[in-house]
């Protein structure tokens, strides 16, 4: 019965935790980010999985693949000064 509850109470509050972990996260519309395009201090990063990637013909032009896993080395890779956007799907 404890564990069917802890199951229960873990379904429950994973989709939650997603939400406020990324409720801080600053979000963009599609024309903002049009508008930046072509920016020097903008670097678009293409986060979806390599597959995705290659077989998508659907991509933001300029956008960088970006492996999500790599994440600790984007801090180093790019300017701190740049506006990092990053999109996934």
């Amino acid at each position: 019965m404890l564990k069917k509850l802890l199951m229960l109470t873990i379904m429950v509050l994973m989709p939650l935790a997603t939400v406020w972990a990324t409720s801080g996260v600053p979000k963009m519309e599609a024309k903002e980010l049009q508008a930046m395009l072509g920016s020097p201090d903008v670097i678009v990063l293409d986060a979806r999985a390599s597959g995705g990637w290659k077989n998508s013909t659907e991509k933001i032009q300029g956008a960088i693949r970006a492996a999500s896993d790599d994440y600790q080395q984007w801090k180093e890779q790019y300017p701190k000064k740049a506006t990092i956007v990053l999109y996934c799907s």
